[in-house]
């Protein structure tokens, strides 16, 4: 019986882990969207004159 224990215990860990991974990929999913629009944002508000510093 301790080994359908054990099975239970890896298999709930996987899912924990599953959880987790994909939370922290959502994370980043969305903390790229926002450097993207932080960027698209800073490149419209810099006059074209300056435009090649921004680079």
């Amino acid at each position: 019986m301790s080994s359908s224990l054990t099975l239970e215990q890896a298999f709930e860990a996987c899912q924990m882990n599953k959880t987790a991974w994909l939370d922290r990929k959502a994370e980043l999913t969305a903390a790229e969207q926002e450097y993207q629009e932080l960027l698209l944002d800073d490149t419209h508000q810099v006059p074209a004159d300056y435009r090649h510093c921004v680079t």
